[in-house]
């Protein structure tokens, strides 16, 4: 029905469009490099946080890798990380973009308590993600083979030892 005061009803409504970015959503990987791990050799682990929302982080990010036994935190650490015993912590700044990673790669050291596979796990919280480090998505596992050392004796003797005589 027609408005008494206002005749023209096509000018009486207004509309907005908004964009609702996301909040920065964080995710973590975690790679061994060396696989399977073998006592005694270099080796080394990748951390890698994406920002899967759909603005910048918003705060420092705090990656933590408790190591199982059987692995030593290797040196040199790269720069935003530091370690307390088997404890890795590593730090980023806020300001990671949608759609874009920081990664760290720190070396350990295998030993033989790791013989036959490790089980290692990495968590990320921070970076203005409230729902981390509680969401799947937030702590990445990887499950690496161990070699240990492959020992093997031999021992010959020549023929016809002699009683008294020298032997090899």
């Amino acid at each position: 029905p027609a408005n008494v005061s206002d005749p023209d009803l096509s000018n009486n409504s207004a509309s907005d469009t908004d964009t609702v970015n996301r909040p920065p959503q964080l995710r973590i990987t975690k790679v061994a490099f060396l696989s399977p791990f073998i006592v005694g050799q270099p080796a080394s682990y990748t951390l890698q946080v994406f920002n899967d929302g759909g603005v910048a982080t918003s705060a420092v990010g705090t990656i933590v890798d408790v190591l199982p036994a059987g692995l030593l935190v290797g040196a040199p650490l790269p720069a935003g990380c530091t370690a307390a015993g088997q404890t890795v912590t590593c730090t980023f700044a806020a300001g990671v973009q949608p759609a874009d990673s920081v990664a760290f790669q720190f070396p350990v050291v295998v030993t033989a308590a790791a013989v036959p596979s490790v089980t290692n796990t990495a968590t990320v919280s921070g970076g203005g993600d409230s729902t981390c480090p509680a969401d799947p998505r937030c702590s990445a596992t990887d499950i690496n083979p161990v070699i240990g050392s492959q020992l093997t004796l031999a021992k010959t003797a020549s023929p016809g030892f002699t009683v008294g005589q020298p032997a090899t």
